[in-house]
């Protein structure tokens, strides 16, 4: 309770919250393609995760995979937003041999990110930031952006790719101390 004394405006209470801050994460919902497939030309695989990731896919992955009757072959995974369904079991059932595919919903958890441009002796480069849940930064310079810069300049990728990140993460400190 509040006591026996008699009222006083503003009340005389103290009101005490505890409780842990949420990280600063994005979730989604997803789905999650999964084909094993082991009677496909490897060559077609590009052009498959072309067309996918044209199509809307976040993410393709094609890992190795030991099959039925001891057959190598390939486990293709597709992840994509709930309304590519269609689309992407159309793409899978035209571009590949698989003759079934298995779909899950999945839950993503991802940092919040965004783009930045940093001066280099390459030209401006673009350079994704994510902030870790701690306030921290991930950097990851575009490697589109670094390579065009590296065939420009008749230049190691690498050097293009260290300078970005540098400059970046030297922006960034900059702007932490402020």
């Amino acid at each position: 309770g509040v006591g026996q004394h008699p009222e006083s405006h503003p009340p005389n209470l103290l009101r005490l919250v505890l409780g842990r801050a949420t990280m600063a994460v994005i979730k989604e919902r997803l789905l999650l393609f999964e084909t094993s497939i082991d009677d496909m030309n490897p060559e077609l695989y590009g052009h498959l995760m072309e067309r996918l990731l044209d199509a809307g896919a976040l993410d393709v992955n094609v890992l190795p995979a030991q099959m039925k009757k001891n057959r190598p072959g390939q486990l293709l995974r597709v992840l994509v937003a709930e309304g590519l369904r269609d689309t992407v079991l159309q793409i899978l059932f035209d571009e590949t041999t698989s003759l079934g595919v298995r779909i899950q919903e999945v839950d993503r958890y991802s940092l919040p990110r965004r783009t930045i441009h940093v001066q280099t002796s390459y030209g401006q480069l673009p350079v994704k930031v994510a902030t870790n849940p701690q306030g921290g930064f991930t950097v990851a310079p575009e490697y589109d952006g670094c390579q065009r810069a590296a065939l420009k300049h008749k230049v190691p990728l690498r050097l293009v790719y260290e300078e970005a990140m540098y400059r970046a993460r030297g922006r960034l400190s900059k702007s932490d101390k402020k």
